[in-house]
């Protein structure tokens, strides 16, 4: 279902008409890097609204909706086409079905919506997952009003926490020199993230992305994120040497001094 309502403009931002839907269409396949990126969004958003309720606590109905999304999360597959279309030939970015509890993401328009600023991303997958959980958010107005929660005075406070000026890294180790590289950060101000592999120049790089590696059987990753006013964060760095090796946090972090 394309955006429509003006008010949507002039609260989350300006930004291009994105079309996602509830309805039917045959059944995609799952798995791959457009996925993984999609829940790592989605667990974002939920990391920075729990991390909102120390402050101050969402309403019953916001609680609900988060509780809602974080089951979805772990229980509704998320499945990728190159393209999804409507009954009616309109393509559409993604398109979620309450019947059977999946949601369907284009692979073709995914790359659209990554150049959007991070809350607006986040708010997009929100609705997928609210509207995979029965819940009617065909004009976004609950997704919007869910990250409405996250104010600029919290994103301030997250500014003076050096724990959220730093991402957390994670290598997955797929064999053959073959590494999945996952960086991550609650903070809704990231423009996007760069990383360095084997201790070459840092590159910009997806949240989620696999990656060959000169080494065998091992790989040395920095990762770091750039913040839509320019700054670059604090260094995490982590190493992967075994077949089933996961580093879900990074082992050494190096402040950043000169943000350059």
């Amino acid at each position: 279902m394309r955006i429509k309502s003006v008010c949507i403009t002039l609260i989350i931002g300006l930004f291009p008409v994105l079309s996602f839907a509830t309805g039917g269409n045959g059944v995609g396949n799952g798995g791959d890097i457009v996925s993984l990126q999609f829940i790592q969004l989605a667990r974002q958003g939920v990391i920075c609204l729990e991390k909102f309720q120390v402050i101050n606590p969402l309403s019953d109905q916001h609680t609900i909706y988060l509780k809602k999304i974080k089951f979805a999360i772990g229980a509704v597959p998320i499945e990728t086409k190159e393209r999804l279309q409507l009954d009616d030939g309109r393509e559409v970015d993604a398109i979620n079905y309450p019947e059977v509890m999946k949601i369907e993401v284009s692979r073709s328009r995914w790359h659209f919506l990554q150049s959007e600023n991070l809350k607006t991303q986040i708010m997009l997958v929100f609705h997928e997952y609210l509207g995979v959980s029965g819940i009617d958010d065909h004009n976004y107005q609950e997704s919007i009003s869910l990250l409405e929660n996250i104010t600029p005075d919290f994103v301030k406070l997250q500014e003076n926490e050096s724990f959220h000026f730093t991402p957390v890294l994670s290598i997955n180790n797929l064999g053959n020199n073959h590494f999945r590289i996952s960086t991550l950060s609650s903070r809704l101000d990231v423009a996007f993230f760069e990383c360095s592999i084997n201790q070459g120049p840092f590159r910009r790089c997806q949240e989620v992305e696999e990656v060959f590696s000169s080494l065998k059987d091992r790989i040395f990753v920095m990762s770091r994120f750039v913040t839509v006013d320019g700054r670059k964060s604090n260094v995490a760095m982590g190493m992967s040497m075994q077949l089933d090796s996961m580093t879900f946090k990074p082992i050494h972090v190096v402040p950043n001094t000169d943000h350059n």
